[in-house]
């Protein structure tokens, strides 16, 4: 029996793992990074429509204001205006159905870790040392441990 064994140290939670572990970790980094990078890659999307968006707002903000702004102020006709506003209503549904696909995404990596972490080992350090107390500490009671020259609590020497 090893000297960590007689004190009863899991290895594993003090960053010694075996090659599962270790193996069961990386397929956790790899998913976590996997699922960043889908989730970014959508919210790059979803940012360039809303781009979009802000052009197609600013562009009906010219047309109402070149139609008000004329000398013999035309009247404004919604006709002008209906294609930019479909066009807008089209991309907020694109935005929708991304932001359910990143809900997906993140429901279904998230599972995935969750079974992932649940192959790792607890990561409890369990000392459970062969206390060989001996004695205690005649000055101060606190518990002396055998081959204690010194008490740890208050520095009698035994």
């Amino acid at each position: 029996m090893g000297f960590l064994d007689k004190l009863n140290i899991d290895m594993s939670s003090m960053g010694f793992d075996d090659q599962e572990t270790r193996q069961n970790k990386k397929m956790i980094e790899q998913t976590r990074q996997k699922q960043e990078q889908l989730t970014k890659s959508i919210d790059v999307d979803i940012n360039n429509i809303n781009s979009d968006v802000n052009t197609i707002f600013k562009d009906i903000g010219a047309i109402i204001y070149n139609k008000v702004s004329d000398t013999d102020i035309q009247v404004l006709e919604l006709v002008d205006i209906i294609p930019y506003i479909q066009e807008i209503k089209s991309k907020k549904q694109d935005i929708a159905i991304l932001e359910e696909k990143r809900l997906d995404i993140q429901k279904r990596y998230g599972e995935e870790l969750e079974m992932l972490n649940k192959l790792l080992p607890q990561q409890n350090i369990q000392i459970n040392a062969v206390n060989q107390t001996s004695d205690k500490c005649p000055n101060c009671n606190a518990v002396r441990m055998q081959g204690d020259m010194f008490c740890t609590n208050c520095g009698t020497k035994y």
